[in-house]
């Protein structure tokens, strides 16, 4: 099976929150720990929105400070195990692509190739080229895509990606995302649309 994954907020998570990091810079106390209800930099101020861009524009913020979701290590090693194939496709400015294929290295050894796209761009086409069995994302955009287009999704849980998508399941963590895909698997080997 033809595993892709978002990284951010999929795979990963940040020692402290964007939107926290950047409320510090611009000291607006006022919402700090408060993540965002809607997915997109249009949720923010302008003078928040310019700071969160430069953010992930950073090498360091964005290869620096991620660390792994809970479980998301055991994840990926489970599913290599179990002959599973594993793709990150994640959203990265050029000079920090090779920051980003460090982390996953260091991270997630058994992702068989990272892809990107820039900022602000679907990942559809890319997800798409890889002929994938299932994708795996925070964004409720690149799920529905995915989701329209027939692939099965799992949507994993943050508070902008709450509505229901018809086409996805809904993971609350990175062991409910094995779960899914495990059961996922099965299924497909049972109808004889991948082998063994």
């Amino acid at each position: 099976m033809k595993i892709g994954y978002d990284l951010d907020w999929t795979l990963t998570t940040w020692k402290t929150p964007p939107w926290n990091f950047a409320s510090q810079l611009i000291d607006r106390r006022d919402w700090i720990g408060e993540p965002p209800s809607e997915y997109g930099l249009h949720v923010f101020s302008p003078q928040t929105r310019e700071v969160l861009i430069q953010l992930f524009n950073s090498d360091f913020y964005m290869n620096q400070c991620p660390v792994p979701r809970f479980y998301s290590q055991n994840l990926l090693t489970q599913q290599h195990v179990a002959g599973n194939r594993q793709f990150i496709i994640t959203a990265r400015a050029a000079h920090i692509r090779p920051g980003t294929i460090s982390l996953v290295n260091r991270f997630f050894p058994e992702v068989e190739d990272v892809l990107f796209v820039d900022p602000g761009h679907s990942k559809a086409s890319t997800i798409d080229g890889l002929g994938l069995d299932v994708w795996v994302d925070d964004d409720p955009n690149e799920l529905a895509r995915a989701g329209a287009a027939g692939l099965p999704t799992i949507i994993a849980e943050a508070p902008w990606n709450e509505t229901n998508w018809p086409h996805a399941r809904r993971a609350s963590d990175c062991l409910q995302i094995a779960m899914y895909l495990d059961k996922l698997k099965e299924d497909l080997l049972y109808y004889g649309k991948i082998q063994s």
